[in-house]
């Protein structure tokens, strides 16, 4: 509701809930940090202005009033405020029941239940009995610790007999199954007596006690602690909280954070972070965090606090004032990154030594932790989240994933209208945001030069020469009035410089003999696969449709064919071509033979249906036309319009 996902509404509470939430309120000091900040900021644990609390007087009125939610008690439905509403509510088509807890079998909520199952169609409350008419559902809310935490709790209190009260006989049953038998599980029934003899000393009761040996004793003060550990043959660490050992293969039993059971040897464990008495949801969102990007977590932690000896994990959380699961976890993360000689098993667990070089490689976040990048999904999403107002950002990119040179490339328009001390702070800004290494692509939006230029002189000018290596496009036009300012400007949005009135230069792109582009590459000619790749990236880039790159000799060295759908296609994008012999440091040309089957498919995609053709069109590569036979000819209009949709597709045109 806070975020706008469903409509607003009042909600009111009634009934033992309220004399409850106020002990809550009188006594913040004994909950939870998130609770008793919420007491300090709203005056209550769970009252807020939308939520608050009504007098049985004021029921009536509520009834009476605009939809809203009622939570009341019991959550049975056997008595108290809730019973009151259910007599009212039952019967009403638009109204709805909600069961949130636990049902005894005998209970009118759980009649209510066996109603929503076609069982019952009508429930007692209070001696009268009323048709059910509105919806019925039940969601699992209850605060009751399940088995996994029961479990736990047995082993860490070790008793001599354990008495199963409370609960449904086959819930019961479940249990017993899984609790150590040396705890002697009982299921206890009404009306029976159990009779336990006192020991002599007073301490316990008489019967044969388990006693763990010590193995056991060492391995049982991880039970209730989040464990980080990795699975036979992975590399990759995982978290999971320890819930009980078995007492004669000394195997760990845990859950993981999704609520998956886990059975982990001594030997998987690579550090007991906290013991954890918190809800399974809360410690599932905080661990998914940390695992996810814990970067910002890390960047606070003052690493220079630890002295260059032996320690233990407890030992560094309390010099380094590491309270929660998030810092603790992030931490214990990062320490795996030492080498093996720099860590060893104690007693407790595991210690570390730290040293200058260690302690300034943690501290700038030199060592490959996991979690301190993001993944490449959501490092991207939040790049471009980042750059999405910054002034001839384009997209961002992964090159090299899984490689030790992995990176994120930023492309701009004019990248080169950024400056080093930019750039630098740039790429400083991705690496704190996604922990990511990241560059800037060298990529010049050649064909956006046109229109700016036109833009600057406020209309179009005629044909431009591109100087990628001297950073230069030239112009033949003289230079106006405002041309300093111009030149001035250009500068700025593309960090090259604008060249006037220079008609000896106007020789248009470098396309030499055969239609071959070379241009000086600044960094040195690519290796054959890497230029090939490069070229994928460049059409990308684009926006151009490639059908095939390819490497030829001439005159001795490498020759890069690009396969356009046709040569007059290709020419359409001589700038472009220009670029990626820039950007690959090799010559590059375009195949001289058209795609025939291609432009033919496309100019049948493209046709108007009701057109009626008597046979496939016709190529005639000389004309560099597509020749159509049709039943009925279409107005001039309308050949003109399809036409000119496949020239540009295909760089033929229509002859029909």
């Amino acid at each position: 509701m806070d975020k706008g996902l469903i409509p607003e509404f009042p909600i009111f509470v009634d009934g033992l809930v309220t004399p409850i939430s106020r002990i809550y309120r009188d006594y913040p000091h004994f909950l939870k940090g998130p609770v008793s900040h919420r007491i300090s900021k709203n005056g209550d644990a769970f009252l807020t202005e939308r939520c608050r609390a009504v007098t049985p007087k004021e029921r009536e009125m509520i009834l009476q009033g605009k939809p809203g939610c009622i939570v009341a008690s019991s959550g049975m439905l056997t008595g108290g405020a809730s019973t009151w509403y259910a007599e009212r509510l039952v019967s009403g088509e638009k109204n709805a029941i909600f069961i949130t807890g636990y049902q005894d079998e005998e209970s009118p909520g759980r009649k209510l239940l066996d109603l929503a199952d076609g069982i019952e169609e009508t429930i007692e409350l209070n001696g009268v009995t009323y048709p059910v008419k509105c919806r019925i559902s039940k969601y699992g809310l209850s605060a009751h610790a399940d088995a996994n935490e029961m479990q736990r709790f047995i082993q860490t209190m070790n008793p001599t007999y354990t008495l199963l009260v409370h609960g449904d006989d086959q819930a019961r049953l479940k249990l017993a199954e899984i609790l150590d038998p040396l705890h002697k599980p009982i299921l206890v029934e009404n009306g029976e007596n159990y009779i336990f003899e006192s020991r002599g000393s007073g301490k316990g009761v008489k019967g044969k006690r388990f006693k763990a040996d010590d193995r056991n004793s060492e391995l049982r003060k991880w039970v209730g602690s989040l464990l980080l550990y990795q699975s036979e043959g992975e590399k990759r660490y995982k978290a999971a909280l320890c819930t009980g050992v078995h007492p004669k293969t000394q195997v760990l039993f845990c859950q993981s954070v999704k609520g998956k059971n886990v059975k982990l040897q001594k030997h998987q464990v690579a550090e007991a972070v906290m013991k954890w008495n918190g809800p399974m949801d809360e410690m599932a969102e905080e661990v998914g965090e940390v695992f996810s990007f814990n970067r910002p977590i890390l960047e606070q932690v003052q690493w220079s606090r630890l002295p260059y000896k032996w320690l233990d994990i407890e030992a560094i959380f309390q010099i380094l004032e590491a309270a929660g699961l998030k810092e603790r976890l992030a931490i214990a993360l990062a320490l795996q990154s030492l080498s093996e000689i720099q860590k060893k098993e104690v007693q407790n667990g595991f210690a570390y030594l730290l040293n200058e070089q260690t302690t300034r490689m943690l501290a700038n976040m030199e060592f490959d932790i996991p979690g301190a990048k993001m993944n490449p999904t959501a490092a991207i999403s939040e790049v471009k989240e980042l750059f999405k107002t910054m002034r001839g950002f384009l997209r961002s990119g992964i090159d090299g994933p899984g490689t030790e040179k992995e990176r994120i490339t930023l492309y701009f328009d004019f990248p080169d209208h950024i400056d080093m001390e930019e750039r630098k702070n740039l790429i400083s800004f991705v690496k704190k945001r996604t922990g990511w290494t990241s560059e800037i692509s060298d990529s010049v939006r050649q064909d956006l030069f046109p229109g700016l230029i036109a833009e600057l002189h406020g209309h179009p000018i005629g044909s431009i020469s591109i100087h990628l290596a001297e950073k230069k496009v030239s112009i033949g036009l003289d230079e106006p009035a405002k041309g300093k300012e111009i030149r001035k400007v250009f500068a700025e949005r593309t960090g090259f410089t604008l060249q006037y009135n220079n008609k000896s230069n106007m020789t248009g792109l470098s396309a030499g003999k055969d239609d071959i582009f070379r241009v000086p590459a600044g960094s040195g000619r690519m290796e054959n696969n890497q230029a090939i790749e490069e070229a994928k990236r460049w059409a990308a880039d684009r926006g151009i449709t490639i059908y095939k790159t390819s490497m030829k000799q001439h005159n001795g060295e490498p020759l890069m064919e690009i396969h356009f759908i046709s040569p007059e296609i290709a020419k359409d994008h001589e700038a472009d071509l220009e670029e990626l012999s820039y950007r690959t440091g090799m010559a590059v040309t375009y195949a001289k033979q058209p795609k025939q089957n291609e432009i033919i498919r496309i100019t049948l995609e493209n046709l108007p249906p009701e057109w009626e053709l008597k046979k496939n069109p016709s190529i005639h590569m000389d004309k560099k036309k597509i020749a159509l036979k049709l039943g009925q000819p279409p107005l001039p209009t309308e050949i003109a319009a399809a036409g000119e949709k496949i020239r540009q597709l295909t760089g033929y045109t229509l002859e029909a």
